[in-house]
């Protein structure tokens, strides 16, 4: 009896020794489990989230720039230029003066409208009679951008012909400041203003020379011509001359002694006032 019972002390030994094992064992396995799942966690935290790149960082070789130096490396902005104001475009038409302006430009030239004095950078217009009809008399001011006014006067100038106009006070353009405005007066007259039906007209150097067409004597006449240069009148002023009494058939001569640039252009012939 006492060596049976000796065995199952023995046995009884065994599986005290078995329980005690199982307790030892199962705090590290359990601490195994819970340094997986952090583990675990961990890795599938970074690998659902993709990377964050600094705002300061730089590609692999290369150097990052303080901020100073990559603001002066920047190329800067190009200026832009000032926009100019041009001021009228020419040709221009004054309103309701059947004038067109071909262009405003400065001159160096014996002024026909200022005294025949030599002028410099005179102001100067190129004009054309666009109307139809013969104008007698007009006014055109031209005020520029800065403010400076010019006027020049017109006298005679047939329907279709082109004419060269300068300052009677002899001012001076700087030949680039644009016009503000652009404004003309004009007076007109309608028929033949030659007497085609009455006398013919021929010019040779300064001499203009009428002769009747008609079998009766034709009282004295008077002769209004321009300064004529490249076909254009030369100056807004025109020149008149009185001829004497011209027999049938016979023929009268006047010298334009005023037109000492080009040659005389008879714009009109008329009966004498």
């Amino acid at each position: 009896m006492a060596k049976y019972q000796g065995k199952r002390a023995s046995g009884g030994a065994r599986q005290a020794g078995r329980r005690q094992q199982r307790r030892g064992h199962g705090p590290l396995i359990a601490l195994a489990v819970i340094l997986a799942a952090v583990l675990l966690g961990t890795a599938g935290f970074f690998w659902l989230r993709p990377a964050e790149q600094p705002e300061d960082s730089v590609p692999q070789g290369q150097t990052a720039q303080p901020a100073e130096d990559a603001a002066a490396e920047a190329p800067a902005e190009p200026e832009q230029p000032e926009e100019q104001e041009t001021g009228l475009t020419f040709p221009y038409s004054p309103e309701e003066s059947g004038l067109e302006i071909t262009a405003l430009f400065a001159s160096d030239i014996l002024n026909p409208d200022g005294g025949n004095e030599v002028g410099e950078s005179l102001a100067s217009l190129e004009l054309t009679n666009t109307s139809g009809e013969y104008l007698i008399q007009g006014s055109v001011a031209v005020t520029l951008l800065d403010g400076t006014v010019y006027t020049f006067e017109v006298y005679d100038f047939p329907a279709g012909s082109q004419m060269m106009v300068f300052s009677p006070e002899n001012a001076a353009y700087d030949g680039e400041t644009g016009c503000e405005s652009i404004t003309a007066s004009t007076r007109f007259a309608e028929g033949d203003q030659l007497l085609a039906d009455q006398v013919s007209c021929s010019v040779e150097g300064t001499a203009i020379t009428l002769t009747n067409l008609t079998q009766e004597e034709i009282a004295p006449l008077t002769v209004v011509c321009h300064d004529s240069l490249d076909l254009a009148a030369f100056g807004g002023i025109s020149y008149a001359y009185r001829t004497e009494a011209i027999p049938a058939g016979g023929s009268v001569t006047v010298e334009a002694v005023d037109c000492i640039v080009g040659q005389p252009a008879v714009v009109r012939i008329a009966p004498e006032n």
